[in-house]
């Protein structure tokens, strides 16, 4: 299954795999001229949250992570921007002072509350829901007629998602191993998304195939702390490292969070 094979060769947990791989396709679908290939969500995923397990947390099979994720307090300290909460988004996160991003794709609540979408048909948009998450990032790359297939596009929708140049370094660094790794698990088997026809297993999109072995410049490669790969077996120099200054002072909530309430959108 494609699903199965994409989570070996790449190390990411298999709700996530499964995760990017229905968004890509749904997006595929609604905006067929924007051209987002699942390894450059999954790209996203590694930089935000090592696809829902940073910090020892665990995806879960309902594609939400235990502990939940809960980024810094955006309080206007160590290069964050200053968002004080409100009594919306104090039920995201638990903080009345500050907001905080959310989530494995870490979400601002108020962009989730105009970009947030049901990813898995539960009835529920939920930012810690790994399915929805993953759709909402899609979408929200896709907006303003973007076309991923140019690499201005490209840029101009991942810098959307964060006003950093090495952020963009970074993800197009993950998505390019993704695509790299992920092409012989695509390569052997039609796959299997839920809710999608058997034959409409996702495809790595031709911008998305890398040349040469991808290497993230500028970085300090290192390995993801868990998962496990098939051939061909990456090297540590072909891992491109996750070194967002945001990205890496997420914290992890120590308690439950509740159900998010349904968006209307």
């Amino acid at each position: 299954m494609w699903v199965a094979r994409t989570a070996h060769a790449t190390g990411m947990p298999r709700p996530a795999a499964r995760a990017y791989g229905r968004a890509s396709i749904v997006v595929s679908r609604e905006q067929p001229d924007c051209h987002v290939g699942w390894p450059t969500i999954a790209g996203i995923g590694s930089v935000e949250s090592d696809h829902g397990r940073h910090d020892g947390a665990r995806l879960r099979a309902d594609g939400r992570p235990w502990p939940r994720i809960v980024g810094p307090a955006l309080d206007g300290t160590n290069g964050t921007e200053a968002i004080p909460a409100s009594a919306d988004s104090e039920f995201f996160h638990g903080d009345d002072d500050w907001d905080h991003a959310v989530g494995p794709m870490q979400f601002i609540p108020s962009t989730w509350e105009s970009s947030g979408v049901d990813g898995d048909g539960d009835g529920d948009a939920d930012p810690q829901n790994v399915y929805d998450a993953a759709a909402s990032a899609a979408g929200y790359l896709c907006a303003d007629g973007r076309d991923m297939a140019d690499a201005g596009g490209r840029r101009a929708a991942i810098l959307s998602y964060n006003q950093s140049d090495e952020y963009v370094r970074t993800v197009i660094g993950w998505q390019t191993y993704f695509a790299t790794y992920g092409i012989e698990a695509i390569g052997q088997t039609a796959g299997y998304v839920p809710n999608a026809p058997a034959d409409d297993a996702p495809t790595t999109r031709d911008e998305e195939r890398p040349t040469t072995s991808p290497r993230c410049p500028n970085h300090a490669a290192k390995r993801p702390a868990t998962g496990t790969t098939m051939k061909p077996k990456p090297t540590s120099a072909t891992m491109p490292a996750t070194t967002s200054a945001i990205c890496a002072t997420i914290i992890v909530a120590a308690r439950p969070g509740r159900a998010c309430p349904t968006s209307n959108r």
